[in-house]
């Protein structure tokens, strides 16, 4: 959110590609079947081929805090690292 300047989720129609993997695990993990609550033009045409890369979505700060968060739970880098 750039009023505030923090991060937010945003409302967004899942990506075609994450669609079509729901879809093969219908009948395939459980008995199930699969219901579309869109029509195939608007899969067509509104939806998202692909996801945009977390690294594209997240300012980079943000990830590095998040990273240093990580690491303080086991140790330094180089200690991590090693292992």
């Amino acid at each position: 959110d750039d009023t505030r300047r923090m991060s937010a989720l945003m409302h967004t129609w899942c990506p075609q590609s994450s669609a079509t993997q729901r879809a093969g695990r219908a009948g395939r993990v459980a008995p199930g079947r699969i219901f579309y609550l869109y029509t195939r033009a608007f899969h067509d045409t509104r939806m998202p081929e692909f996801e945009t890369p977390e690294m594209n979505r997240v300012p980079l700060e943000h990830t590095v805090l998040q990273v240093k968060s990580l690491l303080s739970n086991f140790g330094t880098t180089t200690q991590v690292l090693s292992q």
